[in-house]
């Protein structure tokens, strides 16, 4: 399988590029005529949305509790693994190549 990591501007710019990839799939009970992410055994699409990072800077709440300080990445994000072709092709403008990836697949990285 290839992990492709995508980022798009939007939310609707992202499933509209996986629509198009082959990379949604319609409800299978036919109860809605939205489309889902595929998860099958040649694509497994995660879809993330927006996500955020620490900054490295710790804040204090009102009680004294220390936390991260976060910001937004920008974008829209989803992982895609895949060993179809096509997708990895129709995928290619959106996918990024981040040095340390917020969100890994578990037992692939």
């Amino acid at each position: 399988m290839n992990l492709l990591r995508l980022q798009a501007e939007s939310k609707e710019a992202l499933l509209s590029a996986l629509q198009q990839a082959g990379a949604m799939v319609e409800d299978i009970l036919g109860e809605t005529e939205d489309l889902f992410p595929r998860w099958d055994e040649t694509c497994q699409v995660v879809v993330l949305g927006t996500l955020t990072k620490a900054t490295g800077v710790m804040l204090q709440d009102d009680d004294g509790n220390e936390y991260p300080e976060c910001i937004t990445v920008e974008g829209y994000h989803a992982n895609v693994l895949t060993t179809e072709e096509a997708i990895m092709s129709a995928l290619e403008p959106i996918t990024v190549y981040p040095d340390t990836p917020l969100v890994k697949f578990s037992g692939v990285e």
